[in-house]
């Protein structure tokens, strides 16, 4: 599958919201293409809160596209994604464009992972986490992603994530179609990139009602 990003714009000062934070992230992706895109996000960027959603440039990911995503943060419970890589389609076993991301987990995590995505959009903030992936084989495949907020293009436009997602050890088969498919993920941590982070991982009692 081949990525359609928006055209690219070169970054300038200035020109996304926020002051760019004085201290160095807390980004430490183990996997090359996670720790790949952690850093073009940081180069984006530049003196800013955050980058531009137009400022992407995929030929500068081009060799870790498969592994890229990007989700647009709708509603509490509507995440939305935008595109995904083949990599991704592979580990998941289905096409995940146009479907709600929430929905990846059962019905028990979904106001938490809504909450998390919510978060990640509108505070703002990333993440970086192993994420619990069991293929139909049987075989276990734990996944590293790392999630980091764009600006949207347009002031009314929805929050937007960009997301690296890779598999810790080569994977060399494409998993089987299903759904709930993935596990809550116990190292779930929020990356400050300068707006601070939410009090808890976890949704307050009032979240989304």
């Amino acid at each position: 599958m081949k990525l359609k990003f928006p055209r690219f714009r070169r970054a300038g000062r200035g020109s996304a919201a926020g002051p760019a934070p004085e201290r160095v992230l807390d980004l430490s992706p183990e996997t090359e293409a996670c720790r790949s895109i952690a850093e073009y996000w940081l180069s984006l960027r530049g003196e800013r809160l955050r980058p531009r959603n137009g400022e992407i440039d995929p030929a500068a990911l081009a060799r870790h596209l498969p592994h890229v995503a990007l989700f647009e943060v709708r509603a509490p419970g509507l995440t939305v994604c935008r595109l995904a890589g083949t990599s991704i389609r592979l580990s998941l076993g289905f096409e995940l464009t146009g479907k709600n991301v929430v929905h990846l987990y059962g019905p028990e995590l979904h106001r938490a992972a809504g909450y998390r995505f919510w978060s990640m959009g509108n505070h703002p903030c990333g993440a970086v986490f192993e994420m619990p992936l069991r293929f139909s084989t049987g075989a276990e495949a734990p996944h590293e992603l790392v999630i980091l907020p764009l600006e949207p293009d347009r002031p009314e436009g929805a929050p937007l994530l960009l997301v690296g997602a890779a598999a810790f050890a080569a994977v060399n088969w494409e998993n089987k179609a299903m759904l709930p498919q993935l596990q809550a993920s116990p190292g779930f941590r929020f990356v400050d990139i300068g707006a601070g982070i939410p009090a808890s991982t976890l949704p307050p009692d009032d979240f989304g009602r």
